[in-house]
């Protein structure tokens, strides 16, 4: 068998940023047999066979909010591997601008909650969630010219940051 007959685990998270800034995020389940249980993180799972990670990423936040959105309105953070227990999990990050409309449920989870960035700064995150969170306030920080708001109206529509490397950050 060689490297390309086994599947790498792969993993696609959105994040919907609300105009004044605050981001949704997910208090995990706190039930012992599933991953990083009581945990915060980005919305999002597995990316199925045939899916493209954009693809995955709409279909968990549906699947997760019932909020419905279109690949092409997301908007790569960065794609980085992240440790599953010992395992190397390739995720591609995600953001979109939430369109104020729809209604977001929690259907996974003990609870979706917007929140600020200072407000965030405080959780325990599933590995690489914090850290791909962190890019994400940075650049629409630095977007912002430095004016406080890390919202979606100050942030371009870039495909890019791919870092492939394993080691381009880890933990939770």
């Amino acid at each position: 068998m060689t490297k390309a007959d086994v599947a790498t685990p792969s993993g696609a998270l959105l994040l919907l940023v609300r105009r004044d800034g605050a981001v949704l995020l997910q208090h995990r389940d706190n039930i012992p047999t599933i991953d990083y249980p009581g945990r915060w993180g980005i919305p999002g799972g597995a990316v199925e066979p045939g899916e493209t990670p954009w693809q995955a990423a709409v279909r968990e936040i549906r699947e997760e909010t019932s909020y419905r959105i279109a690949p092409k309105d997301l908007n790569l953070i960065v794609v980085r591997a992240d440790d599953r227990n010992g395992v190397p999990v390739w995720r591609h990050y995600f953001w979109a601008a939430y369109d104020g409309e729809q209604p977001v449920h929690c259907l996974e989870g003990q609870e979706m909650r917007w929140l600020f960035r200072d407000e965030a700064a405080g959780l325990t995150f599933c590995p690489g969630h914090g850290e791909a969170l962190a890019v994400f306030f940075a650049r629409a920080a630095a977007r912002a010219g430095g004016r406080g708001s890390a919202s979606a109206e100050h942030t371009d529509h870039e495909n890019a940051d791919h870092r492939s490397s394993p080691g381009a950050g880890s933990g939770g």
